[in-house]
C-alpha cells in the first residue's frame, strides 16, 4: 500500500490527495483481507497476514499529507482506526457500522470532483456522508457514515482519551494480562448483520 500511494503521489502530482479503501473491514483488527479468503478471517483472527493491519495502515499513510482518507469498508469509524490514521490525513470517512453491500456512490464522487475540482476537503468529505445518506436511507436502519475532522479538534480528543486512560490505569491495577485480551478476543462475536 505505501509503495502505491508513493508511485502514485509521485507520478501524479496535485495539490490534494485522496485515498479511498473498499473492502471488508473490522476496525481496529484491519482492513482489505485477501479476497481469496473467507470474509471471516480478517474479523476473527486479527493476526491474520493477508489483511492490512491498523498499525501498517498507520505506517502507510504516515507523514504523506493526504487531505482524505475514505473507508468503503464496515465498522471502520473508531477511535483507534482515526489515531493511526491522523499522521498521514486530515479528514477520514468512515462507518461505525457495518455497511450496506452497494457501498460509496463513486459515480457521484467523481462528478463532484470534476464539476468543482477546488471543493473543500471538509465540504467534500460532508458531501460523501450526504450522498451516502441519499443511497442507503431506506435501504437499512442500521447504517452510518461520519466525516472526522483529524487535526486539531481530533489531537485534543486524543490528549484527553490518554489522560483518562492514564487516569485509570493509576487507580486499579489490569485485571486481565494482554496475552488473555488476545486468547478472549479469538473467542469473539462475528460483526455483522443478518
Amino acid at each position: 500500500l505505501a509503495d502505491f500511494i508513493s508511485y502514485a503521489i509521485g507520478n501524479y502530482p496535485a495539490d490534494r490527495y485522496a485515498l479511498f479503501i473498499d473492502s471488508q473491514g473490522a476496525g481496529w483488527k484491519g482492513v482489505s483481507a485477501d479476497s481469496s479468503r473467507a470474509r471471516k478471517q480478517v474479523i476473527r483472527n486479527p493476526r491474520q497476514r493477508d489483511a492490512i493491519q491498523i498499525g501498517e495502515l498507520g505506517d502507510a499513510v504516515s507523514g504523506l499529507g493526504l487531505d482524505l482518507i475514505a473507508f468503503d469498508a464496515s465498522l471502520m469509524a473508531m477511535i483507534e482506526v482515526a489515531d493511526e490514521v491522523s499522521s498521514g490525513a486530515d479528514t477520514m470517512v468512515a462507518s461505525q457500522a457495518v455497511r450496506p453491500a452497494t457501498g460509496f456512490r463513486y459515480d457521484w464522487i467523481v462528478d463532484e470532483l470534476c464539476n468543482d475540482p477546488t471543493v473543500s476537503t471538509h465540504h467534500f468529505a460532508r458531501d460523501i456522508v450526504g450522498a451516502y445518506n441519499g443511497a442507503h436511507g431506506g435501504v437499512s436502519e442500521i447504517w452510518s457514515l461520519s466525516a472526522i475532522d483529524l487535526t486539531a479538534p481530533f489531537e485534543t480528543l486524543m490528549t484527553e482519551v490518554d489522560e483518562f486512560a492514564a487516569a485509570l490505569g493509576a487507580v486499579e491495577e489490569p485485571t486481565r494480562k494482554p496475552d488473555e485480551v488476545g486468547a478472549l478476543d479469538d473467542h469473539g462475536y462475528d460483526y455483522s448483520v443478518q
